[in-house]
């Protein structure tokens, strides 16, 4: 995989932002922060976590 594309909506329930992407394959990754800035940095850990550390696709 190549590229994956993550959606940004604010919270309905606070205000945060989330950042969500559905696998194609089942699953996906959520993860939610109070500004972009943090947002990014969740974004990385979580594709860390999915991926490991070879395996996050190059652009997202």
């Amino acid at each position: 995989m190549d590229e994956i594309v993550f959606q940004i909506a604010p919270s309905e329930d606070s205000s945060l932002l989330v950042a969500f992407w559905d696998d194609p394959d089942g699953g996906g990754i959520t993860t939610q922060a109070r500004d972009l800035r943090e947002l990014r940095a969740q974004i990385n850990d979580a594709l860390e976590c999915h991926f490991g550390t070879d395996g996050a696709p190059a652009l997202y």
